[in-house]
């Protein structure tokens, strides 16, 4: 009996000390070590936003890294909806790595080694969009001074708006970050508000200028370049001095041949350049400019207001003498014209050629600075093809410049538009240089600003 006592007890204390065992076992081996199942993993449910535009939500590329930096198999490489839910074991800590086109890149670090089973949270985060620098520095070419100007940078592809003032300048350079891949249109004013300059600005073109600024007999002359490199910030006075042939330019009105003021524009065609002069109370009738040697300009000649604008070619030629030029501006007056130059379209078709948006922009300066003017907008054609078909061909071209200025906010009750097709040629259709001239598009003033 007693041996049978001993057996019972034996296993008994087997029975128990294996209980001891499993015990210790599973208070010292973590849950969740069982990684093969859900229950061991939590839910991230994470949602990106741009940072600037908190209503835009991404999609930007995944990757993620565990604690030992190794990347994380299983997972989507980009997000397949606003929402992404990132199904992650909880014992271990991550870098959830997310990456898109024109922003910079993210890392959210996050740890799950002390969460428990079945955790779930949500998560914003914000990606910054990449952004460049912007910076300008205008001097005084004779003082060496900075000139203080107010500057304005509006986003053409979002609702956004950079204004500059002096308190932005810092070591003579006005400074801002702008949107690395999008286009801005920007205004130069001096003091007074009397805008100095317009152009554009994108990182293709260039983000840095420099303008160096001089007064020649009355006129506030204006020298600007645009660089993509900042290095060229300091070369502000060298700008103007590289320039070494003088250029006379009097401008006159045309029916009484007399001398009026007007300013005028000078875009360099071999370089970023743009020198713009403008009239002052103190300035002459002749337009005194140095320009480069062996370059060649886009001339743009402009009256205050009440007058058409004159655009022209200027070839500076080493060697050359300085040359002087006469310019006549035509009066905006009902039934005056002014033919268009470089307006180009694709053979058989009304679609404007990107050439054409220059001088097309000149026209939207004037109509802005005379507000009160109405136009005729009349295409012509040569005389290849069929009368018909030239009618309508040149009717669908007016109707594209119209449309251009519409777009830039020219009131759609301001213009008209007419088709004339061959029927109204300035030369004989006897060769190709008369045709050239016979396909054209003319300005005729319906209302003036009288």
């Amino acid at each position: 009996m007693s041996v049978k006592i001993t057996g019972y007890l034996t296993i008994l204390f087997i029975f128990l000390l294996g209980l001891e065992c499993y015990s210790q076992i599973k208070l010292t081996t973590p849950r969740t070590r069982r990684t093969n199942f859900d229950v061991a993993n939590a839910i991230l449910n994470v949602t990106v936003k741009d940072a600037e535009e908190n209503n835009k939500t991404l999609r930007p590329n995944l990757q993620i890294l565990d604690s030992a930096n190794n990347v994380v198999n299983g997972y989507p490489g980009r997000f397949r909806t606003d929402q992404e839910a990132l199904n992650l074991p909880i014992y271990q800590k991550y870098n959830i790595k997310l990456s898109l086109q024109d922003y910079d890149d993210t890392t959210l670090v996050y740890d799950l080694t002390g969460q428990k089973i079945a955790y779930q949270a949500s998560r914003v985060i914000y990606m910054r969009p990449k952004r460049t620098r912007f910076g300008l520095k205008i001097q005084d070419i004779e003082s060496n001074n900075d000139v203080p100007v107010n500057i304005v940078l509006k986003n053409k592809n979002r609702d956004e708006q950079i204004t500059l003032s002096s308190k932005d300048r810092k070591n003579s350079v006005y400074n801002a970050r702008i949107r690395q891949k999008d286009d801005y249109d920007l205004e130069i004013k001096d003091n007074n508000g009397l805008s100095i300059y317009k152009g554009k600005v994108n990182a293709n073109n260039g983000t840095y200028f420099v303008i160096a600024a001089q007064k020649v007999q009355g006129y506030n002359i204006y020298t600007v370049q645009q660089y993509k490199d900042a290095n060229q910030l300091g070369q502000a006075i060298q700008t103007a001095s590289r320039r070494v042939k003088n250029f006379s330019l009097n401008v006159k009105d045309l029916e009484s041949d007399e001398g009026i003021q007007a300013g005028a524009v000078f875009t360099n065609k071999n370089r970023n350049e743009q020198i713009i002069i403008q009239p002052t109370d103190g300035s002459g009738r002749t337009i005194q400019v140095s320009l480069r040697e062996g370059d060649e300009y886009n001339m743009e000649v402009n009256a205050s207001k009440n007058y058409f604008f004159h655009s022209d070619k200027v070839k500076i030629t080493n060697n050359s003498q300085p040359k002087a030029v006469s310019v006549k501006l035509t009066k905006l007056e009902k039934g005056a014209k002014l033919a268009l130059k470089d307006i180009y379209f694709d053979f058989n078709s009304a679609e404007l050629r990107d050439s054409s948006f220059i001088e097309l922009e000149r026209v939207v300066k004037m109509l802005k600075a005379n507000p009160k003017v109405k136009l005729s907008i009349e295409a012509h054609t040569d005389n290849v093809g069929s009368r018909g078909k030239n009618l309508r061909l040149s009717d669908r071209r007016a109707q594209s410049v119209a449309v251009y200025l519409k777009e830039q906010k020219i009131n759609d009750t301001r213009l008209v538009t007419k088709g004339f097709g061959e029927d109204r040629p300035i030369v004989p259709n006897t060769s190709e240089e008369n045709k050239a001239k016979n396909r054209r598009v003319e300005l005729r003033v319906l209302e003036s600003s009288k």
